[in-house]
């Protein structure tokens, strides 16, 4: 989500009072009335929201595709340890070194994965418990 010059400066008053947020927007030179700030201030909201809703839509696939890579990166990385343990040991353990740490990111994104399907499989029994309510 792109925002203009004017969208910035109202982004930038979301938690002011209305009184410093026209002032704010008055020094970076937009004249703007009140109601009309309160307008635009709403509508920057619902372009978030949108933007964030699209966003959602491909979240799982980039999810998916992101523990995809780092998985085939710790293959090759632990790949090139094996060729390089012989002959240039220090490379190795630096090989070691960057393992491990990769360990953390997928323990993550497996984590974060584990947490968004519990969370569907929450949001899904809500929708049906309401839909039998109806």
């Amino acid at each position: 989500m792109v925002l203009n010059k004017e969208e910035t400066h109202i982004a930038n008053t979301f938690f002011m009072s209305e009184k410093n947020a026209l002032e704010y927007l008055d020094s970076k030179g937009i004249d703007m009335a009140a109601s009309t700030w309160y307008l635009k201030k709403k509508q920057l909201k619902e372009k978030a929201r949108e933007f964030l809703f699209e966003k959602a839509k491909t979240f799982d696939a980039h999810h998916m595709e992101q523990i995809k890579l780092l998985e085939y990166v710790q293959e090759e990385m632990y790949d090139n340890y094996q060729m390089a343990k012989e002959t240039k040991p220090e490379l190795a353990h630096r090989i070691l070194k960057d393992l491990a740490e990769i360990q953390y990111i997928i323990s993550d994104y497996n984590e974060a994965t584990q947490f968004l399907m519990q969370n569907e499989k929450k949001a899904g029994s809500l929708q049906k418990s309401n839909k039998l309510s109806e």
